[in-house]
């Protein structure tokens, strides 16, 4: 078999990983022996001699069960590929972050890397093992004088790598974690003893300092995924260099990433951004991760082993769920819904709001009551898969709201907090959304990395209770904006939405996670400070919907210090088709028959898509195109005018 770094990490997850990936290149059970306990080989040999047909019509329901699982019975369409739209949107910039960094790299180092845009003319490192080859392609690599240095791109930020930042004091240097060679440095001050060195004014042991990098270190992790990803390639480098009986050679490991805090400052030549250090930012962040790395070459060649001795007797289990599956996370396992398909039903404990953390489980211990975390997987591993069966668990009112509304096919109302918070909105109302662009390469002027860069909106203004229509049919309801081009029109949006927005006489500011278009006007605010004064009326005007379906004691008690909400759920309103989601799409056919689904555009990761085709379609498509970015987003400030209706009727 050829594995490569990626397919690795993906039969490295667990211990059905390698028995799936066996069904999904073979089409069936091939060489799979075993389910859940049952020998198939076994079973099938002793009925072979019987020729009980009914048990080997079981056994091919079975292999079908999984193997539509993976393709579809009629057209073969493989469906354990799900695309992300945003990779969608952003492959070409991914590609073009790559080629940035190379010439970055090239300018720090003095170097001529190696490096493509065709991952198969990238450097290229294999070994053999059991039978298998393992490879790696490179992004950037140095050789010069029997050195390498490796360097991994990944189109992330900085930021959660500086997160886990803190300070080491040897006397009277400091030396941060994450930058170049610190770690090592400080591994070998510390030793295996304690010693005078501190973080955070402690003293210190290696172990101590191992601890502060368990973040890191779990491959899960939102760090450790990039780290592990570097450790991998450097396990697949060093052995091929085994592999051949050479020494492995002096080599560097780096992984470099956008720099969350450069901000581009609007150069240009030919058209086409230039990013220059600005204010002594770099766009790219570089990261020595050799110790790191290193640390992890144990748990591969663990992985490794445990993938040969999997891969010897292929069987498929049903209790190897953890978190390693990704629920629900841009790197979810691609077999996630075959293992997931007991939990994966009507009343599932994924309906639980608060699932990861809402189960403790109580046991009598020397006569007194000790309370243990229980994780979600720890009950599905078990075969806990439904609310009812979790209840034991369940230490949460919410959690006992959400399965009674389940179980009775009810709603839960609580009409004084929707009644108080409700109150709080006055007319007339005006329902905002916005659609923005988060671009790895920043595009305008005072952009940084992913910065969300507005180019539509939507607002639909209700004048009284009820007078709104979702368009201009009758009256002057919906206004919007949306950019015609890829052009910089975010000022043009800005001067349209204050001319929309007429507060002068009162008002509210609707929006729906309200966050999301509060952090975007003061971004607007700082970019035009000459519109300032009028943005900033905009922003004190917002109102979040969401606030009202769930909001926390902090904000009853900024209105009314004496109100109190202790005992009662994080919400005031549950319906067991919310499905533990609060989303405008999951509320909007409790209150109305609107729906998406007839949408051309249907989310905001679509929405971005779209959005990114615009300059390189025909102009029947970019008009095609173009009315079903304002239609969705329409949809959306319609559904806030909708959803809230209905919770005043609710109420009344």
């Amino acid at each position: 078999m050829n594995i490569s770094k990626t397919l690795f990490k993906v039969l490295s997850r667990c211990q059905n990983a390698p028995s799936l990936y066996n069904m999904y290149i073979n089409r069936g059970f091939h060489d799979v022996k075993e389910i859940n306990g049952f020998n198939l080989e076994e079973i099938k040999e002793e009925l072979s001699k019987v020729k009980d047909d009914a048990f080997d019509d079981e056994i091919l329901e079975l292999e079908s069960t999984i193997f539509n699982s993976m393709f579809d019975e009629e057209t073969g369409e493989d469906l354990t590929i799900t695309t992300s739209a945003q990779l969608e949107a952003f492959r070409e910039i991914f590609t073009e972050v790559e080629y940035l960094a190379s010439k970055y790299i090239e300018k720090i180092f003095n170097k001529k890397v190696i490096s493509s845009k065709n991952t198969y003319e990238q450097k290229k490192f294999e070994y053999f093992h059991n039978g298998d080859k393992y490879y790696c392609y490179l992004d950037i690599y140095i050789e010069e004088n029997n050195k390498i240095k490796v360097f991994e791109v990944k189109s992330t930020t900085s930021s959660k790598i500086d997160e886990l930042h803190f300070i080491f004091k040897k006397g009277s240097n400091s030396y941060p974690v994450f930058k170049k060679n610190n770690i090592t440095k400080i591994m070998e001050y510390i030793g295996n003893n304690y010693i005078n060195q501190t973080i955070d004014d402690k003293y210190i042991t290696k172990e101590i300092l191992l601890d502060k990098l368990k973040t890191p270190l779990n491959r899960y992790s939102d760090v450790g995924k990039y780290l592990y990803d570097v450790a991998v390639q450097r396990h697949i480098i060093e052995e091929s260099f085994k592999s051949i009986g050479e020494n492995v050679p002096d080599i560097e490991y780096y992984l470099v990433v956008l720099n969350h805090e450069y901000i581009y400052d609007g150069k240009t030549k030919d058209g086409k951004p230039v990013y220059e250090t600005v204010n002594g930012e770099d766009l790219f962040k570089i990261y020595d991760v050799n110790y790191l790395t290193n640390i992890y070459q144990e748990t591969i060649y663990q992985e490794r082993e445990l993938f040969d001795e999997r891969s010897k007797h292929l069987k498929i289990v049903n209790n190897c769920l953890g978190d390693h599956c990704k629920y629900k996370k841009t790197d979810q396992c691609k077999f996630f819904n075959i293992c997931h398909k007991p939990v994966l039903t009507d009343g599932s404990i994924f309906e639980f709001t608060g699932k990861h953390y809402c189960f403790k489980h109580i046991t009598e211990l020397n006569s007194k009551k000790e309370r243990k975390s229980i994780n979600m997987y720890d009950l599905i591993n078990n075969g806990i898969y439904t609310m009812k069966e979790a209840l034991p668990y369940i230490i949460g009112i919410d959690q006992i709201i959400e399965y009674e509304c389940y179980e009775k096919d009810s709603q839960y109302v609580d009409k004084d907090n929707l009644n108080f918070l409700i109150d709080k909105i006055k007319y007339p109302l005006y329902h905002l959304d916005f659609e923005s662009y988060n671009c790895p390469l920043p595009r305008f002027y005072g952009e940084k990395p992913y910065s969300q860069s507005l180019f539509q909106y939507s607002l639909h203004v209700e004048k009284t209770y009820g007078d709104c229509e979702i368009d201009n049919s009758t009256g002057n309801y919906h206004y919007e904006y949306l950019a015609p081009d890829h052009l910089d029109h975010r000022r043009d949006l800005a001067e349209k939405m204050i001319q929309d927005i007429d507060l002068s006489n009162g008002g509210t500011v609707l929006a729906y996670h309200a966050v999301f278009e509060k952090t975007r006007i003061l971004e607007l605010m700082n970019l035009f400070p000459d519109l300032k004064e009028e943005l900033k009326l905009i922003y004190d005007s917002v109102f979040d919907l969401e606030d009202v379906i769930h909001a926390s004691e902090k904000l009853y008690q900024h209105y009314d210090p004496n109100y109190s909400i202790k005992g009662k759920p994080k919400f005031n309103f549950y319906d067991k088709n919310l499905h533990a989601s609060f989303s405008i799409k999951k509320l909007l056919p409790i209150f109305t028959d609107l729906t998406y689904k007839d949408l051309e555009v249907q989310n905001g990761t679509e929405a971005i898509l779209v959005y990114g085709m615009l300059p390189q379609l025909t102009e029947e498509e970019y008009q095609n195109k173009y009315l079903a970015l304002r239609k969705y987003c329409r949809q959306d400030t319609w559904s806030m005018v909708k959803i809230l209706q209905g919770l005043k009727e609710m109420i009344k």
